[in-house]
């Protein structure tokens, strides 16, 4: 099969490009096409669809991505985020290709003060949308988008992935990923420790905090992330509030790199890890208490590292393509006429 994902080109590593490689693992013949002012956010375009004068921005940027899918000719299109690409676009496209297009959304679109009515509309005209947590795929249907199937995260064994050598233990925790309110107590319970915080607008919201000493502001490529993970007893992983229910992206990233994960306890991380292949925690208090024993206790710290790789160790994003793209096999059908045969063309799936 012929596929196209669109997606971010940077930083490396991102998501169509794990994507990408994943269905060229499972055989087919994939395309990456970057379009990250499109897919993830420009600021023109965000001003401009504050204006209402998005189409104008917005229009160059359709048209180069519409040559560049037309010279690939795909069989499947797969457009990871898609935030300013309109629907009117993927209704167009569909006709014009003849094959499906399906969106995969790697955040929440109906999360509270984050959902934007532009993006639930265009949700709608995707033959398929497919998102990583049951709770957010329920959502989508309250908001009138009725094609939803559920593909979890997973990782890139050729970004993350344990060492094939001794490396020197440079901290003793580390917690990488944008600052968040509910991370930055944690992050402040280490803040007499060896540790290391990095990602966007740490520094502004730590200004005064103990922590901020620790702070790197860099943004780090996944196969730099996981070198950072190497050189690390323990990673935390703090779910932001939308992920709660389910899980995140570093789920299964910190256990693929072979590092010892402490992580907010939530039911799939109880299903996945038990309590014997991560640290699930409630609070500061528990992370601090877990971080220090996984330093003090080389054996528990291996144990827990060894575990976790051994849970995750199936759930690459080449699996998760082959149950992506299953339905979708040997269907490349031109547009129905009307939106009942549009629907009857479509796989019969349960969200």
């Amino acid at each position: 099969m012929k596929i196209a994902f669109v997606g971010a080109e940077r930083p490396a590593g991102a998501l169509a490009e794990s994507f990408h490689r994943g269905a060229v693992q499972e055989g087919h013949e994939s395309g990456l096409i970057g379009a990250d002012r499109l897919v993830a956010g420009w600021r023109p375009l965000i001003l401009s669809r504050r204006w209402r004068i998005e189409s104008l921005t917005a229009g160059p940027l359709l048209k180069h991505l519409e040559g560049e899918l037309g010279r690939f000719d795909p069989d499947l299109v797969v457009i990871v985020k898609g935030r300013f690409i309109p629907g009117r676009w993927i209704e167009q496209q569909r006709q014009r290709l003849g094959c499906p297009i399906l969106n995969y959304y790697p955040d929440d679109p109906t999360w509270h003060g984050h959902s934007e009515p532009e993006v639930l509309r265009a949700l709608q005209s995707y033959d398929e949308v497919l998102v990583w947590a049951p709770h957010v795929a329920e959502g989508l249907r309250r908001a009138a988008v009725s094609r939803v199937r559920v593909i979890p995260f997973g990782y890139d064994p050729d970004l993350y992935r344990p060492p094939d050598r001794t490396v020197t233990r440079a901290w003793e925790a580390v917690l990488i990923g944008q600052c968040y309110d509910a991370r930055i107590p944690y992050a402040e319970a280490l803040a007499d420790r060896r540790i290391l915080v990095s990602g966007k607008n740490w520094k502004r919201y730590t200004r005064g905090r103990n922590v901020q000493q620790h702070v790197h502001e860099a943004v780090y490529a996944n196969s730099e992330i996981c070198r950072i993970y190497w050189a690390s007893a323990v990673a935390l992983n703090i779910l932001h509030d939308q992920n709660l229910q389910a899980h995140n992206m570093r789920t299964f990233e910190v256990p693929a790199s072979g590092t010892a994960m402490v992580a907010t306890r939530t039911p799939e991380h109880e299903r996945l890890f038990g309590e014997d292949a991560a640290v699930l925690v409630d609070n500061p208090t528990e992370a601090r208490a877990a971080v220090l024993r996984l330093n003090r206790d080389d054996d528990y710290q291996r144990l827990i590292a060894g575990n976790g790789h051994a849970r995750i160790a199936t759930h690459t994003y080449a699996r998760r393509m082959a149950e992506l793209i299953e339905p979708w096999l040997n269907r490349r059908a031109t547009r129905p006429d009307t939106q009942a045969d549009r629907n009857k063309s479509r796989p019969g799936l349960e969200g």
